[in-house]
């Protein structure tokens, strides 16, 4: 009996040394892959999609500025990569959403000389949202969902 103990907790030794912990990267690791990860597809050639059109007021009647939606995505793929989107009205702001194997990965928004807000995101998970307070976090994450969607939409 005592050599059936010892081979099933030597077994369970061997497992869990074999599995080991999962290591997870550093958030300062994640935040340089994932700015590098930025500069590298704003580095690339890629094809793009354009969309303009005009910002309205609430009861949307009245122009107030206009919008540049471009996407940029692998033309072999079609995997959408990057969304840029620059609104123009009494102050011009400029969005940027990148994906990677079809998930967020980072958002930075610049408006005129205000600090640049960003979100960056690890496992689904917001890890970091510099100068981004949670209300302008949630109108970023509906502005990626809707313009991710009428991305797959166009490409359909």
């Amino acid at each position: 009996m005592n050599s059936k103990i010892v081979f099933i907790l030597g077994f369970m030794m061997l497992l869990g040394s074999s599995c080991g912990p999962k290591i997870t990267p550093s958030s300062d690791t994640i935040i340089k892959q994932s700015e590098s990860y930025a500069e590298t597809i704003n580095n690339q050639n890629l094809e793009k999609k354009i969309n303009e059109g005009a910002l309205t007021d609430v009861s949307g009647f009245k122009d107030i500025g206009s919008f540049k939606l471009t996407y940029y995505y692998n033309k072999t793929n079609k995997e959408l990569l990057r969304i840029e989107n620059i609104e123009t009205a009494n102050k011009v702001r400029v969005e940027n959403f990148y994906f990677q194997n079809g998930k967020l990965t980072y958002v930075s928004s610049k408006t005129n000389n205000e600090p640049l807000k960003q979100l960056l995101f690890f496992n689904g998970r917001i890890l970091k949202a510099s100068t981004v307070h949670d209300g302008y976090q949630d109108i970023l994450l509906d502005k990626a969902r809707m313009y991710n969607k009428e991305f797959n939409k166009m490409m359909k």
